[in-house]
């Protein structure tokens, strides 16, 4: 079973949310053990200092800087520690807090765009700090985000990093493209690491892709066997079309992410005493977006048709270029030969055979490697009114045969 992320603002943010709630709960326990009488409690997205002063009463304050984000815990903690010392020492009175948490607390420091141009990169690689992901999964990311930036455009270094800022960088870019979706895909991090609230919901949303002419099986057949032209071409590098041809073939019949060609475990993969299933392996390629899983042909016959088992050896990619490389190579050979398809079609054209066949909404996202919400809205648009008769007539006929 794969291991599936909301990769959305909400997501983040959820995500966020929960890493500041272990943290506060790890800091009040550290409190306990050390004895210290004040203890830190979360209302909605409030932080405050919870104790008892010297005359019995119970107090609950939340000084400046105090909240929940990163820097807010962690001057929580410094500032529990200051009461309590301040207790103990006879020093704590109402003066003693307006003077000393109110007026001089540690404050918030002012973020330019050139601070976070400077740091970003070193406070995200931070954050990221004892996650599951690889460190070339990490740097992929990362070079992810540095693309997205340069939407943003020509931003002075002493302009000030806020909530301002972030409207009129979102402003350059028209809504409904994927630039601004991009774009929003980024500050949205940085706001994360900066602590800086932005209501980014309705922003940017991810533009509606162009129609796509999904193939056929009779057609993913026939561009199978296109390949054969290939070798009689002086101007393609013959090493290669075998290679090229079965990652068609794979990507076909598995309906797999380019990146995912090279993560198969060629040991565990097209058994006849497994039905042909394809076994994922991340370690191969040192992690994958969806981790491991299994994937079940849905036409069983293309794997002797297509010769699969017999090309496995062409998956030995390495020393050449990294995974992203090839997997970008992938689509550009498809088009530059002419073959008529792009990766990703096939892998659509996968996720509509598999609502053909009838697998449940629950079955084909997990063959697709992602969730269900994710299935409906990437895959839902491609069937045709011709498929969803055809869907309906065939639960019919089963229905039929069942009674």
């Amino acid at each position: 079973m794969s291991t599936k992320k909301d990769l959305s603002y909400n997501g983040r943010a959820e995500r966020l949310r929960a890493e500041l709630l272990d943290s506060i709960k790890s800091i009040t326990a550290e409190l306990k053990r050390e004895m210290v009488g004040v203890t830190l409690k979360v209302q909605k997205n409030t932080l405050k200092l919870r104790y008892t002063d010297p005359n019995r009463n119970q107090r609950e304050i939340s000084p400046p800087g105090v909240k929940l984000t990163r820097h807010g815990v962690e001057l929580a903690r410094k500032t529990a520690l200051k009461i309590s010392r301040a207790i103990e020492s006879g020093e704590y009175s109402d003066e003693w807090v307006r003077t000393e948490l109110y007026k001089d607390a540690e404050k918030v420091p002012v973020i330019t765009w050139g601070d976070v141009m400077t740091g970003w990169e070193d406070r995200w690689m931070q954050s990221r700090r004892g996650s599951k992901t690889t460190d070339r999964q990490k740097l992929r990311t990362l070079n992810g985000y540095r693309s997205q930036i340069k939407l943003a455009g020509l931003v002075g270094d002493t302009e000030v990093f806020n909530t301002k800022l972030v409207t009129t960088l979102l402003s350059r870019q028209d809504e409904g493209t994927d630039k601004r979706f991009r774009l929003r895909e980024v500050l949205s991090v940085l706001c994360t690491l900066y602590d800086i609230k932005y209501d980014f919901k309705g922003i940017g949303k991810r533009p509606t892709p162009a129609a796509r002419e999904l193939p056929s099986d009779d057609d993913i057949v026939r561009m199978w066997e296109s390949f054969s032209n290939i070798t009689k071409s002086k101007m393609s590098d013959q090493s290669l079309v075998g290679c090229y041809r079965w990652y068609f073939a794979v990507l076909a019949t598995y309906g797999l992410r380019p990146q995912e060609l090279f993560a198969i475990d060629i040991q565990k993969s097209f058994k006849p005493e497994s039905n042909y299933w394809l076994c994922l392996d991340d370690t191969l390629t040192d992690g994958l977006k969806t981790g491991n899983r299994w994937i079940a042909p849905l036409h069983p016959h293309w794997v002797n048709l297509f010769d699969i088992p017999a090309l496995k050896l062409r998956t030995n990619w390495r020393g050449s270029m990294d995974v992203q490389t090839w997997a970008a190579s992938v689509g550009v050979y498809f088009s530059k030969h002419k073959i008529g398809v792009k990766p990703y079609d096939l892998r659509h054209a996968y996720a509509i055979r598999a609502r053909k066949a009838g697998l449940s909404l629950d079955d084909r996202a997990d063959l697709l490697g992602h969730d269900t919400v994710t299935h409906s809205k990437q895959y839902q648009r491609w069937i045709s009114i011709e498929d969803r008769i055809l869907s309906v007539q065939m639960a019919l006929d089963r229905n039929s045969v069942e009674k």
